[in-house]
């Protein structure tokens, strides 16, 4: 769907630059307040959020299934992105990873713009969901074993022979063609550093969390958090450094 007259113009600020580099969100998390948002998945402030300004579990994860959280897509402020941007959507090609150095037309990608007006934002700060820590459990058997030796790890075992364990997110720099700002949510199961949680299977109603597999665990430990730290209103925001995307001449 392509852009008319009918709706504003594309935020061209936002498209990435040839000086621009990735963002180290390590370094930006040193700051205070930096915050991100995230486009509700419905247009209607009252299916978004409950009279306490919770925010609803489907408004904040499609189909509020564990299988669409990770990489969950997000938008860096401070910087040259609005909250009235979210209302842009890039499909694809545009929706595809930018690279350092990259140079970007606008016209290339003109057709793969898509307008939903009147989005409902979800905010969050990022110290409260980058490299947040996330427990869980795993049956101590061969399988596990092998999978830890790989990794050089050796938690300990607790009474009912599962191992104890840690988790983790982060919040990666993703800017896409069109949106330099772009970033996601990923978990990563604390042993193996390189590849996150992926294809998590939400449980049946009234099962033992502890039971699950391991990457339910996790994700449930992530819904939760984003729940908890979700945001109906934002009452901060700092800028992001200019030299923090910014490369040196």
């Amino acid at each position: 769907m392509s852009l008319s007259l009918s709706v504003p113009p594309y935020p061209k600020g936002i498209i990435p630059d040839v000086s621009f580099k990735y963002i180290d969100m390590d370094d930006l998390n040193k700051s205070a307040h930096i915050a991100i948002v995230r486009r509700s998945t419905f247009n209607d402030v009252s299916k978004t959020f409950d009279g306490f300004g919770g925010v609803r579990e489907d408004a904040l994860i499609r189909d509020g299934k564990l299988r669409n959280i990770p990489g969950l897509s997000m938008n860096l402020l401070g910087g040259k992105f609005e909250v009235s941007h979210i209302d842009f959507i890039q499909k694809a090609p545009a929706s595809a990873y930018w690279e350092e150095g990259e140079e970007i037309s606008f016209r290339q990608y003109i057709e793969c713009i898509q307008y939903k007006g009147g989005s409902i934002p979800i905010y969050f700060f990022l110290s409260d969901i980058h490299k947040i820590h996330l427990p869980y459990t795993r049956k101590a058997d061969k399988v596990t074993n092998k999978y830890l030796a790989q990794f050089e790890a050796t938690p300990p075992v607790s009474n009912n022979e599962r191992y104890e364990l840690e988790g983790f997110t982060i919040v990666s720099h993703k800017p896409n063609k069109l949106n330099y700002w772009h970033v996601e949510l990923d978990a990563f199961d604390g042993i193996n550093p390189a590849a996150p949680v992926v294809k998590p299977k939400s449980p049946k109603k009234g099962v033992d969390k502890k039971s699950t597999s391991h990457k339910t665990q996790i994700m449930l430990e992530l819904k939760e958090l984003l729940t908890t730290k979700a945001m109906k209103t934002l009452s901060d925001c700092a800028s992001v450094p200019e030299n923090t995307y910014k490369a040196l001449p």
